[in-house]
């Protein structure tokens, strides 16, 4: 079997995001993405079918050549775990594939993907908050692709995507933060701290992730710096590196100090989540899993192991969710919050879903 001919496997084990959930890690991981078109096509979204499959024809050699191998997903749960891995931008599963080809490496820290916002959507991915490893990683295989093709660029205006804001550098630079400590014990200052801030954060998949109450709608944060310009957006590298040590040990020092009314709150949190809840969204289950695991490093919680805590924080997303569920033909609930309560539910509880 091919390295990636199996997704729905693949994604029963961790994404780069959730591979850093110990006491101590805070920046659990670092991404930067470019986008950039290829001269003699119109942006993939104005493209006919026959002119999707030439441009694949024209770019995707040179991928494979970087040691890439195409993925593609059979079904719309797999379609969903690439995304959720925090790689792909999410796609709809029902549109054809064809012309529109993912690569990935081995080790799913770089990503290529022909033809959706752009010619070229190029994503590198880092355990940790190295944002430099990333960045650099990019640029090097930009610049390898780059040598065989002429980009579309303007004089003024630098390099043309298919989204206005991100015409210039294309680039855009980001980390994942774990600070459930800071978001049940200092959630009102650190909210105002990122109000005046130049970075600009969403949930761990993107702008629509978040839940309704940002950035307190989450433990897990995206952070991250967009600039049109190369010289602001290797600035904003420097910047979301300098945030990087400032939250962590803002959040270490909470973790190590939470007040009287944070323990009351992640035990009822948690004792909902264990007990009675009967439907528990996305993101509030990451949320409450996370307030969970601080609970099991501060000896709130005790009943349960950690690694069980740190799989379910990524095993209770959708895909994984559904594809728990299909694989059992007695059940015919299609309501993915129920479901979701029950798996996590069943699961702390010690049985097998």
């Amino acid at each position: 079997m091919a390295m990636h001919d199996n997704l729905t496997e693949l994604g029963m084990s961790p994404p780069f995001w959730a591979k850093r959930f110990s006491k101590n890690d805070v920046v659990i991981g670092s991404r930067a993405s470019i986008g950039r078109n290829i001269q003699g096509f119109p942006f993939p979204h104005r493209m006919s079918a026959e002119q999707l499959i030439a441009c694949c024809d024209i770019l995707s050699p040179s991928i494979a050549d970087l040691g890439l191998d195409e993925v593609r997903a059979k079904n719309v749960y797999e379609d969903c775990m690439l995304y959720e891995r925090g790689l792909s931008l999410g796609r709809n599963p029902k549109s054809p594939h064809d012309g529109k080809p993912i690569f990935m490496d081995g080790a799913e820290q770089t990503l290529v993907m022909v033809n959706e916002l752009n010619h070229l959507w190029i994503t590198t991915a880092n355990i940790g908050p190295r944002i430099d490893l990333s960045v650099n990683n990019l640029v090097e295989i930009e610049e390898k692709i780059a040598s065989r093709y002429d980009f579309v660029k303007s004089d003024e205006i630098g390099y043309l995507t298919a989204w206005p804001e991100h015409h210039g550098s294309g680039v855009r630079a980001s980390i994942i933060i774990h600070i459930p400590a800071i978001i049940v014990n200092a959630a009102a200052f650190f909210a105002e701290y990122m109000s005046e801030s130049e970075l600009s954060f969403c949930g761990p998949f993107g702008v629509n992730s978040l839940g309704d109450n940002p950035p307190l709608g989450g433990s897990i944060l995206q952070v991250y710096h967009q600039s049109s310009n190369m010289d602001e957006a290797l600035d904003g590298v420097r910047k979301l590196s300098d945030f990087a040590k400032y939250v962590t040990e803002f959040e270490l020092e909470h973790r190590n100090n939470l007040s009287r009314e944070s323990k009351g709150i992640i035990e009822r949190m948690w004792g909902m989540v264990v007990t009675n809840c009967q439907k528990i969204p996305e993101t509030e289950a990451i949320s409450s899993l996370s307030l969970g695991l601080l609970g099991a490093w501060s000896g709130l919680v005790d009943k349960f192991e950690i690694p069980l805590i740190q799989e379910l924080i990524y095993r209770c997303l959708d895909s994984h969710v559904m594809v728990s569920h299909q694989e059992d033909e007695s059940k015919h609930d299609n309501d993915v919050s129920r479901i979701r309560a029950n798996f996590i539910r069943t699961i702390l509880k010690g049985g097998i879903y």
